[in-house]
């Protein structure tokens, strides 16, 4: 998202963001949350991806909505969130192929698990049957396991025994716009299509995507949505520059701390090996000084022992030890 260009002048700021703007698609974050707030448009959506809830009974959607687990823990913050009776479900909207986005959908489960605990269930009944399902969907415009399907679904079951399910209701589905494979309805097909930006409206006789694309086009028009949008990325460019700025700070005290860290390391390194080659040579020293006195002791005992009195076999041999 970010605009932010140090070589460029203002008016050439103003006119990349205008043109990012206007070339906005259903597959940004932004205006996917803005159109899907729509309850018909966000029905058919949902329907479309899973066609056995009951979409009759959508509460209406909470873009961009924020859960937490506690007041000092950072908060998930969900593209669509809502609810279809027993079910919760989070729709996103996936641009980036991020390193860690298969472990994101279990903090999303999580968390709006833990939030309808709260509201609805344990609080009154404390009963976990009454969980409901959740539903964490990834609409992605890129395929992220590579094998060309336009959907992959995944819940619990026995690692042992793969037709033994757990049933614990929680779903993740993986869409993707680039599959290759004849797996989903057309229905879907075509809404993927359009995400991807292979459609048009006028192409096809499908109510659902040309109500889409008009709304599309409204929105660019929208000048609250467009302001909206410029501070998002203001705010994006200054966060930027923040976090640039402070990132060259610690990484200056850094240096200045691995600096220090090192040359203890490396002093105390030297330190240990100067005291080693002292201590070999102290030792050295000391042994040969000790072999003489010992030397010396051998030959006053011989000495001695053959008649010469103590005195003079000390005087002798230079060794006083006695």
């Amino acid at each position: 998202m970010r605009m932010f260009e140090e070589n460029l002048t203002l008016e050439q700021i103003e006119q990349q963001r205008e043109q990012k703007w206007q070339s906005l698609t259903l597959a940004d974050d932004f205006l996917f949350c803005k159109i899907m707030s729509d309850p018909k448009l966000c029905k058919e959506m949902i329907h479309r991806i899973l066609p056995a809830l009951d979409v009759e009974k959508l509460e209406p959607a909470e873009p961009q909505k924020t859960l937490k687990l506690a007041l000092h823990v950072r908060g998930i913050r969900l593209d669509i969130y809502t609810k279809i009776a027993r079910s919760v479900l989070d729709i996103e909207v996936q641009k980036r192929k991020l390193s860690d986005l298969v472990r994101r959908p279990r903090a999303y489960h999580i968390v709006i698990g833990m939030d309808a605990m709260n509201v609805n269930t344990l609080k009154t009944s404390g009963r976990y049957g009454e969980l409901p399902e959740t539903y964490v969907v990834f609409i992605c415009t890129f395929d992220l396991f590579g094998k060309g399907r336009h959907v992959y679904t995944f819940h619990n079951y026995c690692e042992e025994d793969k037709e033994i399910e757990l049933k614990d209701g929680a779903y993740t589905i993986f869409l993707n716009t680039e599959g290759t494979m004849n797996d989903v309805t057309p229905e879907l097909q075509r809404f993927l299509d359009f995400v991807a930006g292979r459609i048009k409206s006028d192409e096809l006789n499908d109510s659902f995507i040309k109500t889409l694309d008009e709304r599309i086009n409204e929105a660019k028009d929208n000048t609250k949505w467009r302001r909206e949008y410029m501070l998002l990325l203001n705010e994006f460019d200054v966060g930027f520059l923040e976090g640039r700025e402070e990132g060259r700070e610690e990484g200056r005290e850094e240096g200045r701390t691995e600096g220090r860290t090192e040359g203890r390391t490396e002093g105390r390194a030297e330190g240990r090996a100067e005291g080693r080659a002292e201590g070999r040579a102290e030792g050295r020293a000391e042994g040969r000084a000790e072999g003489r006195e010992e030397e010396k002791r051998s030959i006053y005992e011989r000495l001695t022992a053959s008649g010469m009195s103590p005195h003079e076999a000390a005087s002798f041999t230079g060794w006083n030890g006695f």
